[in-house]
């Protein structure tokens, strides 16, 4: 159901990256990747970074599953290729 929500939203950017915190907080990593998949890119990448981090606050960063997708778009925006599928591939 909160896929089929999603896919159909117009939501900003800075909101979805909100959202990744949130549904996180809910046990959701998988939806939290597959919004990642879908909508971050070299483009967007600074923008979800930072919201993510004021979202969740600088000193809760380095446990569980809020590590696990902020480590996710730090590789996103170190790669060459800036998207998740290939941040993915190679570990």
């Amino acid at each position: 159901m909160v896929l089929e929500l999603y896919k159909k939203t117009t939501l900003p950017n800075k909101v979805l990256a909100d959202c990744l915190v949130t549904l996180l907080w809910k046990n959701r990593k998988e939806i939290s990747k597959y919004i990642i998949k879908d909508r971050v890119n070299k483009e967007n990448i600074d923008e979800y970074i930072n919201e993510f981090v004021d979202y969740v606050g600088k000193n809760n960063l380095d446990s569980g599953y809020t590590k696990e997708i902020y480590d996710l778009l730090l590789n996103i925006k170190e790669s060459k290729w800036g998207k998740y599928e290939i941040c993915k591939s190679n570990g």
